[in-house]
C-alpha cells in the first residue's frame, strides 16, 4: 500500500512538471519576422525570394511545418538550417493584389497575413544641376554644371493627398525624426543623377538627402546616423511609366538650407548688435569703449559660432 501511494505521489509530481514545461514553451515570447526584399511590392514575372523567421527567446527557431497560402494555393516553406529561417521563392505571372497567409501547423503560433502588390515596375531619373563657378562661366561659357554628391540618396514617398510646404519640409525637421518614420523608395545619387524604381501610378514627394544613411528595405524606413547637411525637398510629382525624367536646378539654399538660414540669422544678429552698440554709445557717451567693445565681442562671438556650425554640418 505504501509503495502504491508513493508511486501515485511521484506520478502526480511528474505530470505537474510536464504541465509546467509545456506551459512555459507555449507562453514563451516570440516574434515573427517576414522579410521580402521590397514588401509589399513584387515585380511581375520575376523570381521573388522571401524569408520567414520565428524568434523565440531571441533565437530563430524551427517550429515545424509552415505553409504559405496565396489565392487558395498552398506552398510549403523550406527550413534553411544554415540561415535559421524558412524560405521560399515565388514567381507571379500576373499583375494584381495577392492576399496571403503564413500559417504554422503548430497552434502555439499565430498566422501572419498580408498582401503582395504585384506590378510592372518603371524607372524615373532625376538629375541635379547647379550654377557654375564664375571662372567656369567666363572661360567655358557654362552657366550650369552637374550637381554631384555621391553621399546622397534620392527618395520618393507617397503623398497620399497631403499638401507639402517646401519651407516646412526644408526647415521643420532638423534632426530628421519625421523623415526616418516614412516608408520610402530610394536610390543612390551617383554622378549627378538618381534613377528611382517605382510601381504605382501615383503622386510622390521627392527628396535628395546626404549623410551616413542605411535602409531596411528597397521600400521601407531609413536610418540616418549622420547628416552632411544636404536635405533638398525637390517637390511633388505625378509619376507613371510614361514619365521619362527631370532635370533640376539647385540653389545654394536648396543644397544647404540650414547654412543659408544661419547666415540670415547671423546677419540679423550683427544688425541688432550694431543698433545696441549705437544705443549704448548715445546713452553712455562718457564710456564709448563699452559700446565699441560690446560690438566687437558680439561680432567675434557670432563668427565663432558660425564657424562651429559650419564644421558641424559639413
Amino acid at each position: 500500500m505504501t509503495k502504491g501511494i508513493e508511486f501515485l505521489k511521484w506520478s502526480i509530481i511528474f505530470l505537474i512538471f510536464l504541465t509546467i514545461v509545456d506551459l512555459s514553451f507555449v507562453s514563451a515570447t516570440y516574434t515573427e519576422i517576414f522579410n521580402p526584399v521590397q514588401y509589399p511590392y513584387v515585380d511581375v514575372n520575376t523570381s521573388f525570394f522571401m524569408s520567414y523567421k520565428v524568434i523565440v527567446n531571441n533565437v530563430s527557431t524551427n517550429i515545424g511545418i509552415v505553409n504559405l497560402s496565396i489565392n487558395n494555393s498552398v506552398f510549403p516553406l523550406t527550413w534553411n538550417s544554415g540561415n535559421s529561417e524558412y524560405e521560399e521563392t515565388l514567381n507571379f505571372t500576373g499583375v494584381g493584389d495577392y492576399p496571403f497567409i503564413i500559417f504554422p501547423h503548430n497552434s502555439s503560433y499565430s498566422n501572419l497575413t498580408g498582401t503582395f502588390l504585384v506590378r510592372n515596375p518603371y524607372n524615373v531619373t532625376f538629375c541635379g544641376f547647379e550654377k557654375s563657378s564664375w571662372l567656369n562661366s567666363v572661360i567655358f561659357g557654362d552657366t550650369t554644371s552637374s550637381y554631384e554628391n555621391d553621399y546622397a540618396y534620392l527618395t520618393a514617398e507617397f503623398t497620399n493627398g497631403k499638401t507639402y510646404s517646401p519651407i516646412l519640409e526644408s526647415y521643420s525637421d532638423p534632426l530628421d525624426i519625421n523623415l526616418q518614420m516614412k516608408n520610402v523608395f530610394y536610390t543612390p545619387y551617383i554622378d549627378g543623377c538618381g534613377t528611382l524604381k517605382l510601381y504605382d501610378n501615383s503622386s510622390y514627394a521627392i527628396r535628395l538627402i546626404d549623410g551616413q544613411i542605411t535602409f531596411n528595405n528597397n521600400y521601407g524606413k531609413m536610418n540616418i546616423t549622420k547628416s552632411y547637411g544636404t536635405k533638398i525637398f525637390i517637390g511633388t510629382f505625378n509619376l507613371n511609366p510614361s514619365t521619362s525624367g527631370y532635370n533640376l536646378l539647385f540653389s545654394e539654399t536648396d543644397k544647404r538650407p540650414y547654412f543659408a538660414l544661419f547666415n540670415w540669422i547671423a546677419i540679423g544678429v550683427i544688425i541688432l548688435c550694431l543698433f545696441a552698440s549705437l544705443i549704448m554709445f548715445f546713452m553712455l557717451p562718457r564710456y564709448p569703449v563699452l559700446s565699441i567693445g560690446f560690438f566687437i565681442i558680439s561680432i567675434v562671438g557670432t563668427l565663432i559660432l558660425r564657424i562651429i556650425i559650419f564644421f558641424y554640418l559639413r
